[in-house]
């Protein structure tokens, strides 16, 4: 299986992203060849136009980040086409559109829609 970088083209994504849920990301900045740490001041540049990003300008998810893209119990998730709220292994199913955390490897493609309350803004990938 290929490995895979996932990132967001939007700032505000990437941005709502670190706020809500801690989750790092990396960023060429222009002038820059190498992959670089976006911290809070940075946001604050991009923000206020300082930082010209362009429409490649992409917000790599962090390899420190990337266990934030694994399902969870709570987790509302889109699988198979279906929303379905993750509960634990063994619990009824209370609810009509519910799935078991170890059911989820039955589908392709799951992807966290809404975690803790919140929307979760989910990253486009390509092979690493």
């Amino acid at each position: 299986m290929s490995e895979k970088r996932h990132f967001y083209r939007m700032w505000y994504h990437a941005y709502t992203m670190q706020a809500g849920f801690e989750m790092r990301f990396q960023l060429q900045f222009p002038g820059c060849r190498e992959l670089e740490t976006v911290v809070a001041m940075d946001w604050d540049r991009i923000m206020k136009g300082e930082v010209k990003l362009t429409p490649t300008s992409r917000f790599f998810v962090h390899s420190a980040s990337l266990h934030l893209l694994e399902p969870r119990v709570g987790d509302h998730v889109l699988a198979g086409g279906v929303i379905f709220q993750v509960i634990p292994d063994g619990e009824l199913m209370r609810h009509v559109c519910a799935v078991c955390i170890s059911d989820l490897r039955h589908y392709d493609g799951v992807e966290i829609v809404r975690r803790d309350g919140r929307p979760f803004h989910w990253p486009e990938s390509e092979a690493a």
